[in-house]
């Protein structure tokens, strides 16, 4: 089954694309470059835009096909003073939603990923920005109920999922990937 990633975050071509060629051996798999550095005025025209560029050349091939986009828990409820970053998550998820219900009845199944704090070269540098990079990677730490940090593996693991032919009747669905801290 064909399938396409499309990110709205820019760990992911560093991070996630290789372990989820392995583990989807997905035909299109493209990533669409943002987050919070790039969070400005024109990040919503520009995400959007590039998810239908991606998304139109994959329904050239038809068929069953899925699509998995990929958004932040910040997409589903917004955290304080972070609109321009919560504000283009949130309609990822929405554009899931409707281009679910649209492409259902050409078995096209589209769903969304939302991972939350994931291990990865971003998130490194980050911590050494801090004062105390320790301290903050041990508070990072602490704040999924599960206590440690999500890994690239375990977001490819659950797009991989979405993707396959096992989850042919999930669609419109955003799958939280973040240690249960949108739970708690």
């Amino acid at each position: 089954m064909p399938c396409g990633v499309v990110g709205a975050g820019n760990w992911m071509p560093s991070a996630l694309l290789p372990a989820l060629r392995v583990q989807t051996g997905c035909a299109v798999v493209g990533c669409v470059a943002g987050g919070l550095e790039k969070a400005e005025s024109f990040a919503l025209e520009m995400e959007i835009g590039r998810a239908f560029d991606r998304v139109e050349g994959m329904l050239a091939d038809r068929g069953a096909v899925a699509i998995v986009h990929s958004a932040s828990p910040m997409g589903l409820a917004p955290s304080p003073a972070r609109a321009a970053y919560c504000a283009p998550k949130a309609v990822v998820v929405s554009l899931t939603r409707s281009m679910a219900v649209d492409g259902a009845a050409d078995n096209i199944r589209v769903n969304c990923v939302c991972p939350g704090i994931i291990r990865t070269p971003m998130l490194e540098r980050r911590f050494a920005t801090q004062r105390d990079r320790n301290e903050a990677c041990r508070a990072t730490v602490e704040r999924p109920p599960i206590k440690h940090l999500g890994r690239p593996e375990e977001v490819a693991a659950s797009i991989a999922c979405l993707a396959s032919d096992e989850a042919g009747f999930v669609t419109g669905s955003a799958l939280t990937i973040d240690g249960g801290i949108g739970a708690a």
